[in-house]
């Protein structure tokens, strides 16, 4: 590394090492991992999941909680693993233009109670720990590796029951809470295969609405396609773009300059240009590892994308001693802020450290 330049090589280019580097590394094929299939204990707990399951958009607009107007907001539900509880989905709630950091990220039981059916919801007990290699991979949920339950604390029952042709069903009483001064919440939620409506709603200690729905106020929300796209590579390499970007897509030999945070499958980040005074420029494709490089591909300015790495695209079985485990999948959060310069013509050198490492 050259000296005074930024810790840029523990990610990308240094972190990563060279192309060469990662391919002699790597296994001869990609590391086998058993996708998951949901099995759920009764036809009517299938029934329900499959209500749930897909992403939802709400029918109006909803007032935002910094005062800044008003916007559509987005929940996805996707069936997902998770260790010792079954018939789960892991859910994330977002406003319609950052899918990329949702304000809600959740998990979903049901189960059976007294000849009916329960929907049990579970807050993620450590912030940030694991929700932020989970986010967006509510678009890919194969991608979803088991959840340990202990990183989970059940906040709350909803009672099922059928109604017409889905189900609904309410808290049976208030649960204790502690969130933007309420200190009770209730909920109410009913569902078919195209709607949802949901009540959610805090009580502050002189009985008045800290947050949520208004008394006669409910959300909507109606089953709709999801605005991501995702590409799976032929080497496994999955890219799912949360914001749309503009203009042409990257061009070999152009650079970008991006924002990026690095995940282990745990939740652990193992780095982030966002700790350090200045973003990475990186000339496309370089001398990284494969699957940054591949999965670079189409990016365009002003872009949010998530990347997931297998093993063998990335540092395979040695790993990066005490900062990436050996086998390690890694999931990069990327924000492209701009791309420019061609081949050929006349460009501005790449930021300091960019190109030290791995070259």
């Amino acid at each position: 590394m050259k000296m005074g330049t930024p810790l840029v090589a523990a990610a990308v280019l240094g972190l990563l090492g060279s192309a060469a580097a990662a391919q002699e590394s790597a296994p001869a094929a990609a590391e086998a991992v058993q996708v998951w299939t949901p099995s759920w204990t009764t036809p009517e707990i299938e029934s329900i999941a499959s209500m749930l399951t897909g992403t939802w958009a709400s029918s109006s607009e909803v007032a935002q909680t910094d005062g800044a107007g008003t916007i559509k907001i987005m929940m996805t539900m996707v069936p997902a693993p998770v260790d010792g509880i079954p018939n789960t989905l892991y859910v994330e709630a977002a406003r319609e233009d950052a899918l990329f950091e949702p304000y809600r990220q959740a998990v979903f039981a049901l189960y059976a109670y007294k000849g009916g059916v329960r929907l049990r919801t579970y807050e993620f007990r450590n912030t940030p720990g694991l929700k932020g290699a989970l986010v967006g991979l509510v678009f890919a949920p194969d991608l979803i590796r088991p959840i340990p339950a202990s990183d989970l604390i059940a906040t709350l029952d909803i009672d099922l029951a059928k109604s017409g042709n889905g189900y609904a069903g309410k808290t049976p009483y208030p649960y204790p809470t502690g969130v933007s001064g309420a200190v009770e919440m209730t909920s109410e939620i009913s569902i078919d295969a195209a709607t949802l409506v949901s009540v959610d709603r805090g009580i502050a200690a002189d009985g008045s609405v800290a947050w949520g729905s208004a008394p006669g106020d409910r959300y909507e929300f109606t089953k709709v396609q999801a605005p991501v796209s995702v590409t799976r590579s032929p080497e496994g390499v999955v890219s799912i773009v949360l914001k749309s970007g503009e203009g042409e897509e990257i061009q070999s030999g152009q650079l970008a300059t991006v924002q990026y945070t690095g995940f282990l499958d745990d939740g652990r980040i193992f780095d982030s240009s966002r700790q350090r005074p200045q973003p990475l420029t990186f000339r496309w494709p370089g001398q990284m590892v494969p699957g940054w490089n591949i999965g670079m591909s189409g990016l365009k300015n002003g872009e949010r994308r998530r990347i997931v790495i297998p093993s063998d695209q990335g540092y395979g079985p040695q790993g990066r001693a005490g900062v990436i485990p050996p086998n390690a999948r890694l999931t990069f959060d990327v924000e492209c802020l701009s791309i420019r310069g061609v081949e050929g013509q006349n460009v501005a050198p790449e930021t300091p450290g960019a190109a030290s490492g791995g070259h």
